[in-house]
């Protein structure tokens, strides 16, 4: 994968109407204030169209230790990473005394252009607690369709529901699938089996079915993330000309 934050500001630079973002970024392996300078430049870059989507991780823990991170305090500096996001982003210094982030009377100039929709990603009660309290949104993961709309339920109304989904669309399903399986359990070096009640993988019409059920269970944005070998748009392409004629 590439850097997430370098990305979003080259993706900045080449559009004008659609809204760019993270799905999600790991804010507890950043520095507080170099980030809250990071995303407020590229909201400024893209003129207001940032939404910020924040995780825990926890699916891979080397990465945490590559980065010299404690796995086990990433939740807690999460937390307070997003308290210090909302006081830097407001107008004048900010002070802030937490166990993980400590700051005094920082200024952050220039602010975000509009202070940047958070969108909390988890699966998990915690993740909820998370996103009722620092968030404008959710976005879920690995959950069925009857997961999520139980999920939602613990959650207001004002909170926006996502959902981050591995999709693979293919002329047939056993296509689609022999490839996700190849690809997608390479990724969580966790056998393909145990994930392919969470993905959207099969012929157009098998794709189309899911994401009504999904929708059915209040989703409202899909962040579509393909299962394929290469880079290219050949799966967003298949998903807007092939699946979403469908729903």
């Amino acid at each position: 994968m590439h850097e997430c934050l370098t990305l979003l500001a080259a993706l900045a630079a080449r559009t004008k109407r659609i809204r760019i973002g993270s799905a999600v970024l790991l804010l507890a392996m950043r520095n507080p204030v170099v980030v809250a300078k990071t995303l407020a430049t590229i909201d400024r870059l893209c003129e207001g169209r940032l939404t910020v989507g924040v995780g825990v991780g926890g699916e891979f823990r080397p990465e945490w230790d590559a980065v010299g991170i404690e796995w086990s305090k990433r939740a807690a500096r999460t937390n307070e990473m997003l308290a210090s996001l909302a006081g830097l982003w407001n107008e004048g210094p900010f002070t802030m005394k937490g166990r993980h982030v400590s700051l005094d009377a920082v200024d952050l100039q220039p602010k975000p252009m509009t202070r940047p929709p958070i969108w909390i990603g988890g699966r998990s009660d915690a993740a909820l607690v998370r996103a009722a309290k620092y968030g404008d949104g959710w976005m879920g993961i690995f959950l069925t369709a009857e997961r999520y709309a139980e999920q939602l339920s613990k959650l207001n109304s004002s909170i926006h529901p996502s959902l981050y989904v591995w999709t693979c669309i293919a002329d047939d399903t056993p296509t689609a699938r022999e490839q996700a399986a190849a690809m997608l359990g390479a990724f969580y070096n966790i056998p393909f089996e145990k994930l392919e009640k969470f993905v959207i993988v099969g012929s157009p019409e098998d794709c189309a079915k899911r994401f009504r059920e999904y929708a059915d269970a209040g989703v409202q944005n899909f962040a579509v993330a393909p299962i394929t070998p290469d880079a290219s748009t050949d799966q967003l392409l298949r998903l807007t000309q092939d699946v979403i004629p469908l729903l």
